[in-house]
């Protein structure tokens, strides 16, 4: 049989500083071991160990919160099997730290203001307000002034657990702007106010226009966004030309009915260069005036021809149509 030879001690080693509260010792294996003894002592003598005892074949260890204090210490491990048991490793020496871990930082709770926000005009008889919820807030508190230090809240309300409030008749209509913020009641006490946001109360006419022009500016970036789309699958140079020689029939229900994952799903598909395929309506739908007036019905063939910035259009348009902008009653 071979002898077994004493294991390497690999860290900690040389007096190094190592975790009191989790300390993890490795060592080089033995060949032919079957288990290892660690000791871990005050001294290179180890006459007290506090620490010693049997392993198992791994060559690594982790024992926890083995020191109260920092302390310098030795530790040293030997190898056996079931026919011996090697000598012992030199003795290594560390320092066992105790440091002090700060406590994590309680997460704050704040809410996050949703609507309305960056100073937007809201309906000053009917006015909206929005935010997120806070995980476990049991309530909510919602204030608003004239200015961002709220040093003369105009009201200060609690909502209960809701996270969308609309306020009516307590706001007024003249184009005055009005911060507003939240808080939550939250591990049973109010945490800290959200940072304000800026309205600006006004008429619903005001409000309707605000919100219609945002809503043609969305149109317009859609549009925008899908015309790149298309430059990009099809290589054309520039979508918006009206004039383009390249056609791409579609299904004239496609455009009908305003199938926006349809065209998602043949620009995606598409390799620059090519034409969609002619995709024949069988039986053709009766086409509309709306693709008359564009030129682009083929009722021979039962197929629709349509540039693709004036697909885009269709869809834009049908979007539009679907989200029209608003109108007061009347």
């Amino acid at each position: 049989m071979t002898p077994l030879t004493a294991p390497s001690p690999l860290s900690p080693l040389d007096g190094a500083p190592a975790d009191a509260e989790t300390l993890v010792f490795r060592w080089e294996p033995v060949p032919g071991a079957t288990t290892y003894h660690l000791q871990v002592a005050l001294d290179d003598t180890f006459a007290d160990p506090v620490f010693d005892a049997p392993l198992g074949p791994s060559t690594e260890a982790t024992l926890f919160d083995l020191f109260p204090s920092t302390q310098d210490a030795y530790w040293r491990v030997r190898a056996a099997a079931s026919h011996a048991t090697g000598p012992w490793s030199e003795p290594a020496a560390f320092t066992a730290a105790v440091e002090a871990i700060p406590a994590r930082p309680t997460p704050v709770l704040i809410p996050h203001l949703v609507t309305p926000t960056a100073e937007m005009p809201v309906e000053g008889h009917a006015a909206t307000f929005g935010w997120q919820p806070v995980s476990g807030a049991a309530a909510y508190e919602i204030e608003w002034a004239q200015d961002t230090d709220f040093s003369a809240p105009l009201a200060h309300l609690n909502v209960g657990d809701t996270t969308l409030l609309t306020l009516y008749e307590m706001l007024p209509e003249d184009g005055t702007v009005h911060y507003w913020r939240v808080r939550a009641l939250a591990r049973g006490d109010w945490q800290p106010w959200s940072a304000p946001a800026g309205f600006t109360a006004t008429t619903d006419e005001a409000a309707l226009a605000y919100r219609n022009t945002q809503f043609a500016a969305e149109a317009a970036a859609e549009r925008t966004r899908l015309l790149e789309q298309a430059a990009q699958a099809y290589g054309i140079s520039d979508p918006a030309t009206r004039h383009t020689p390249r056609l791409f029939p579609a299904l004239a229900t496609a455009f009908a009915l305003g199938s926006w994952l349809l065209l998602a799903l043949l620009v995606s598909q598409a390799t620059p260069g090519k034409h969609l395929p002619v995709i024949a309506a069988a039986p053709p739908p009766p086409p509309t005036t709306h693709l008359d007036q564009r030129g682009i019905v083929d009722a021979e063939a039962g197929t629709y021809h349509i540039p693709i910035d004036q697909a885009i259009d269709l869809l834009v348009d049908e979007r539009n149509a679907e989200a029209a902008p608003l109108t007061l009653p009347q």
